[in-house]
């Protein structure tokens, strides 16, 4: 059978790889080397180099017959040269068949590992075309060396010189890299563009310079903050300001005298509103109801923590009896009231009065007034109506002397019941978007167990009112001492948090912000 020219109508194949099972992986990158490159036919045409290669080009049949006819059918035979080889009789096989069906073979070795002897063992003379690919791969990359003989053993194949060949490999080169480029760029503009949820710090100033905050919460679309400044003079004094402050941006308002904190029960004399005869006299009359025990009690914490509802927490007073049986249960010399306390709590709610004493909840502070009686905190306890109709109320927890906690009633303050795990509730924030969700806020405390410290750090957890599930929310870069407090929720839905003397914005921001803004952070400003 005489020989026929590349690219000639009645050839199928440019060549046929011959090479043993164990070099399928190498043998598999030459093929696609090879069929890389586009030949421009006599017609100006341009096409792709066809490869016989046993893994793509079987049909099924007789395999010594669809061998002896892909070998038939090429122009030219690349022998993958190796130690497997030398013992494959495929590979001989094959090297017999194809100098038999051609009067002049065209035959190319590619010696992939092995000594250069093993041409001799295969049966090749010295007309032979040799390409050495041994050492050729830096991981998924050829070296230059061996790219040099794959574009030689290609211009055998081929009949193109050799400087054609080297620039259409840079061209390719080229091509590639910028499309990969391009890819990747894309793929990294797609990842920087997720939305991340994170913490910024709300920059807060007045017209004496930055504010830090003691107190703070969302009223009016406003966040209304309070903070404490010393007066000059020659006698200074320490003041505490009101001031509103959009959430968006610094910006100068008009002092405010009064700061009126309505997501929280506050202390009596603070809610002027409530006349405190008639709710002393409801305290009274419910409980009588239910025990004929004197109650003792005076309403110390009184609130609306929504529209339509009214709530009091009146602390009972203990017996000496039981005064004095908690103070031998208790480990600390300066207990004074009993941590196993309650009060007596009143919900009003559309005209129905529910009280209820509740085991646990005595939200009283160990100093005293003038009248003898215990001084309550004006910061306030947290409460909060989820979208369920649930009442909530948290009591921060006072090292040594009182258990904080979360309690919550479904009937309107009918029952109540205290959920555990939780130890120094400081804010509670009932949200509707974008799904019904109870935020509570703790702080640091630490309290003396039978001669041990047990300390618990300061957390941010999100509630869902329908599952119960709990979800521990990051926060910014804090100490474990810290002191955590809800603000509210801004107009567009995220959570405002206050920690310690700064206060931080929830929100989704683009990949790309955080890490700009951490290239550049102040370590404050992101978590």
């Amino acid at each position: 059978m005489s020989q026929t020219g590349v690219g000639e109508e009645h050839s199928v194949f440019d060549a046929f790889l011959s090479y043993s099972s164990r070099d399928r992986a190498v043998v598999e990158r030459i093929q696609h080397f090879i069929e890389d490159y586009r030949l421009r036919t006599a017609e100006g045409k341009k096409r792709r180099l066809r490869v016989f290669f046993d893994r793509t080009d079987m049909r099924g049949g007789d395999l010594t017959e669809e061998i002896r006819g892909g070998l038939e059918r090429s122009q030219a035979l690349v022998l993958c040269a190796s130690p497997a080889a030398v013992d494959s009789r495929w590979v001989r096989r094959e090297l017999e068949d194809f100098r038999r069906f051609h009067q002049q073979p065209r035959i190319a070795v590619v010696l992939l590992t092995g000594q250069e002897t093993l041409l001799q063992d295969l049966g090749t003379d010295a007309e032979t075309r040799f390409h050495d690919l041994r050492r050729g791969r830096l991981g998924p990359l050829w070296r230059p060396r061996a790219r040099l003989e794959l574009l030689k053993l290609l211009a055998y194949l081929t009949g193109v010189d050799l400087r054609t060949l080297r620039n259409w490999w840079l061209r390719r080169t080229l091509a590639r890299g910028v499309l990969l480029g391009c890819v990747a760029a894309a793929l990294a503009t797609g990842v920087l563009a997720i939305p991340v949820p994170g913490w910024e710090r709300v920059p807060l100033a007045d017209r004496r310079g930055e504010v830090a905050p003691i107190a703070s919460e969302m009223q009016g679309g406003k966040l209304w903050v309070a903070w404490r400044f010393q007066a000059g003079g020659e006698r200074p004094r320490n003041y505490i300001e009101c001031q509103s402050f959009p959430v968006d941006q610094t910006s100068k308002s008009t002092l405010e005298k009064t700061f009126s904190l309505r997501g929280r029960l506050l202390p009596l004399k603070i809610a002027s509103r409530v006349d405190e005869k008639e709710v002393r006299s409801k305290l009274a009359a419910h409980y009588s109801e239910k025990t004929d025990e004197d109650p003792k009690t005076r309403p110390i914490w009184v609130g609306s923590p929504a529209a339509g509802w009214l709530v009091v927490v009146a602390p009972i007073e203990p017996s000496q009896e039981d005064a004095a049986k908690a103070e031998e249960e208790s480990d600390e010399a300066a207990f004074t009231i009993p941590a196993r306390g309650r009060s007596l709590v009143l919900v009003e709610h559309r005209g129905v009065v529910r009280t209820a004493a509740v085991a646990g909840l005595d939200p009283r502070w160990q100093e005293r007034d003038a009248a003898g009686a215990p001084a309550s905190p004006a910061t306030g306890l947290p409460v909060a109506v989820s979208t369920d109709g649930s009442l909530w109320i948290g009591m921060p927890a006072r090292p040594n002397y009182v258990s904080g906690g979360l309690w919550r009633t479904s009937d309107a303050g009918g029952t109540w019941e205290q959920l555990e795990d939780w130890t120094s509730v400081t804010s509670l924030l009932a949200v509707r978007d974008p799904k019904p969700e109870l935020w509570v806020a703790e702080s640091h405390h630490s309290r003396w167990v039978r001669g041990l410290l047990q300390p618990k750090g300061a957390r941010l957890v999100k509630l869902d009112v329908a599952s119960g599930k709990v979800i521990q929310v990051s926060l910014p870069v804090i100490s474990s001492r810290a002191e955590v407090e809800l603000s509210g929720a801004g107009p567009d839905g995220h959570i405002l948090v206050r920690i310690d003397e700064a206060i931080y914005r929830q929100g989704e921001r683009p990949l790309w912000h955080w890490v700009l803004r951490a290239l550049g952070r102040t370590g404050a400003d992101l978590f």
